[in-house]
């Protein structure tokens, strides 16, 4: 039975197996990001890798209503609004009601997520002075995220 039959019968009988060819997919992705992070370019004093500031003048961050904006072609976000959707919503419930709770329990978790991995960018900013260091954290960075490529095998 393929996921597509599951779905269409509404609750699976058994898991839900992806395709081969989507774990494939995810993994070349992944192992692409993991060169990426490894390998970033150095940037000058004072400035981020792939800063597109002109001249002297450095590139600004994002705002928050252009990150929110982002946020509606993020395609991670949209699968797991998806599936939070399809898996804690009942057939002939108040779908408005189920979806305001979903999304009350996605900004809680989200903020204390945001919260702490940005008290970590902190404390590791302070720590990552040199070139080597930047490299080293990287490194370890693509690594943490090849061994978190590993569950899409099982």
């Amino acid at each position: 039975m393929t996921t597509r039959d599951q779905i269409d019968q509404g609750v699976p009988d058994g898991p839900v197996r992806r395709d081969l060819g989507v774990d494939i997919g995810n993994m070349a992705l992944g192992q692409r990001l993991d060169r990426r992070v490894g390998t970033p370019p150095v940037a000058p004093q004072g400035r981020q890798a792939g800063d597109a500031g002109d001249g002297d003048r450095p590139a600004r961050p994002m705002t928050f209503i252009q990150a929110a904006l982002f946020q509606w072609v993020n395609g991670k976000a949209w699968y797991i609004a998806g599936g939070a959707i399809s898996t804690y919503t009942t057939v002939g419930g108040n779908m408005m009601n189920e979806i305001g709770i979903i999304a009350a329990i996605f900004i809680v978790v989200c903020y204390g997520a945001l919260s702490i991995w940005a008290l970590f960018g902190l404390a590791i900013g302070r720590l990552l002075t040199s070139t080597r260091a930047r490299t080293a954290f990287n490194w370890t960075m693509a690594g943490l995220l090849v061994v978190s490529l590993v569950p899409l095998l099982a």
